[in-house]
């Protein structure tokens, strides 16, 4: 059951990834490296008290290329992850739900970057 500082955390953690994330401060081997992760301990991970199709949804969307992961599937991720972690204090829904918000603000700020560029022509 969540409790309040359960929820506190969560939130700060999401404020503070995204805002790292969007400002470009993780490199693309470091997302790569945290998404690796993701795969090795979701693979560790029992259908319970997600669902088997939860668990195999997180893991489809981190056996990709980070290029070919859309920001709304990271984004599910991370409903799904925050709804575990909320639910069950997993240490492994927590990391799932870190690595899935830098990952989405990674790709947010290579958007922002890609659309910078173009406005400036280059």
């Amino acid at each position: 059951m969540a409790n309040n500082v359960s929820i506190a955390l969560i939130n700060t953690q999401l404020l503070i990834l995204e805002f790292m994330g969007i400002k470009g401060l993780f490199s693309r081997d470091e997302v790569d490296f945290l998404i690796h992760e993701v795969t090795r301990i979701a693979g560790m991970v029992k259908a319970n008290p997600i669902s088997r199709e939860e668990l195999d949804f997180i893991k489809s969307v981190f056996s990709k290329n980070l290029d070919d992961i859309t920001i709304e599937e990271l984004e599910r991720v991370e409903e799904i992850a925050k709804r575990w972690f909320l639910e069950d204090n997993s240490e492994v829904a927590l990391k799932i739900f870190q690595v899935a918000v830098i990952a989405r603000a990674y790709k947010i700020h290579e958007r922002i970057e890609r659309e910078r560029r173009a406005r400036e022509g280059k």
